[in-house]
């Protein structure tokens, strides 16, 4: 068969797309995720897989028709979709209902996982939802396709009158990496670094409450295999790539293994990758610069009134070296959420840029996520508030999370940190100004203590 893979336009419930395009940290690594799909199909199955990735590449709807129009003739269409993301992933069902209404659809991703009913629902109903690794589900749906009696006891599967718990599978031999060639489909054509991962799942999230998790076990790939295929890109068009695992996946031995890795692939695509602030020594800076490490974030959400005793020792040490280096260092902070204490979170955020001066600092609103820990006790409200919107996200207004979209919480805290940090630098900017001897003065007696 053959079978068209979409990887939706961008479009996160609440973000404008201007917005996305200017993250310093892009974290969606759906087209990655589909690309190991689409190698999985083509190298272990009958089936020809049909790719198409519109991250970036649709601003209106001509656009997304074309693209999805160029890809060919196709006997199914699987669709990537994030319950964050819903809206572009209906855009694509809707564009493939009207232009190729014989043509069955298959949801795949975590909002299928999560919400089997409300996918097999979406925009006016899809023919099959997977939950789980969609390898492991598609190619028995594939194969016996139009075999009623086969179909409906396939693991993970979800049709109309039957269901199934997600399935998993931890070890890598049971699916596929994309080859060097492929990776130019991960190109985009923005300014923001496509991403690759080298985990499948919630590896190393930390007890975060609002990190993107699911109940899928951790899946390692072979870290020299991922560096070849990263290598290659450079090649390919690629202007730079993210490494999108979660920040609490890296360890001085996974770094380590990891530069490792690129530098015997001889590695010259530039990258970037958000970490935790850990133990770290020159050769291991000196590392990250010579396999083209472009960017470290230090990623934190939702800071404590004291920072964590590896982040007080260890921050400094990274923001000195990596300056020294000549790495762009940047602390990235999220904020608001229930109950974010507004005078303290300022407060926290000044704490944490004082001790890396040399760090750029970037304090945005946390983003939405209907699969994180703290909404898994609140399913059933969950779904009585959105689970309209769910089966008809472009027609039903978004109900807005818990807290509120871009809460006042957090607009109040970046409003805090910006006002604290202007007034700073003007003070600097006067200093300059002054004669020699008053300056030295004047900046001893007003020196704040925080960047």
């Amino acid at each position: 068969m053959r079978v068209l893979l979409v990887h939706p336009p961008e479009g996160h419930v609440g973000v404008p797309p201007e917005a996305e395009r200017t993250q310093i940290l892009p974290e969606d690594p759906g087209a990655w995720d589909l690309l190991c799909l689409a190698r999985f199909l083509l190298g272990r199955t009958r089936h020809q897989p049909l790719p198409v990735n519109l991250r970036g590449r649709t601003p209106d709807e001509a656009g997304l028709r074309m693209a999805l129009r160029d890809a060919g003739p196709a006997e199914v269409a699987v669709i990537r979709a994030d319950p964050a993301w819903l809206p572009s992933a209906a855009r694509v069902r809707r564009a493939l209902r009207e232009d190729r209404p014989d043509l069955p659809l298959v949801l795949i991703g975590p909002h299928p996982t999560w919400f089997p009913e409300e996918a097999l629902a979406l925009d006016g109903g899809v023919a099959f939802a997977v939950a789980g690794d969609p390898e492991l589900v598609l190619r028995p749906l594939l194969d016996h396709w139009g075999n009623p009696k086969r179909v409906h006891h396939i693991p993970g599967l979800q049709g109309e009158g039957f269901r199934s718990p997600a399935v998993w599978t931890s070890d890598p031999s049971e699916l596929s990496l994309p080859s060097a060639p492929d990776m130019r489909f991960l190109g985009h054509p923005h300014d923001v670094a496509p991403a690759l991962r080298l985990t499948r799942g919630p590896a190393a999230q930390g007890a975060d409450p609002f990190a993107p998790d699911g109940p899928r076990p951790p899946l390692n790939w072979p870290v020299a295999q991922v560096a070849a295929r990263m290598a290659g890109g450079s090649g390919l068009g690629l202007s730079g790539m993210h490494v999108a695992d979660p920040p609490g996946h890296w360890t001085p031995a996974t770094l380590a293994a990891w530069t490792d890795a690129l530098g015997r692939a001889d590695n010259r695509l530039p990258w970037q990758v958000a970490l935790r602030p850990f133990e770290v020594s020159t050769s291991q800076i000196e590392d990250l610069k010579l396999t083209h490490c472009h960017r470290v974030v230090f990623a934190m959400d939702r800071p404590g009134p004291e920072p964590a005793p590896e982040w007080r020792k260890w921050l400094p040490v990274w923001s000195r070296s990596l300056a020294e280096h000549g790495i762009d260092a940047v602390l990235r902070i999220r904020v608001g959420g229930p109950a974010a204490a507004v005078d303290e979170q300022v407060a926290a955020i000044l704490g944490l840029a004082a001790l890396a001066p040399e760090c750029r600092l970037s304090v945005v609103p946390l983003p939405f996520s209907f699969t994180c820990p703290y909404l898994a006790d609140t399913r059933e409200d969950l779904l009585r508030t959105w689970g309209d919107w769910m089966r008809a996200p472009l027609d039903t207004p978004f109900p807005g999370p818990p807290w509120g979209w871009n809460d006042a919480a957090a607009k109040k805290i970046i409003a805090g940190v910006a006002r604290h940090r202007g007034g700073r630098h003007r003070l600097l900017r006067r200093i300059r100004g002054l004669p020699g001897a008053l300056r030295s003065t004047v900046a001893a007696t007003a020196r704040p203590g925080r960047r």
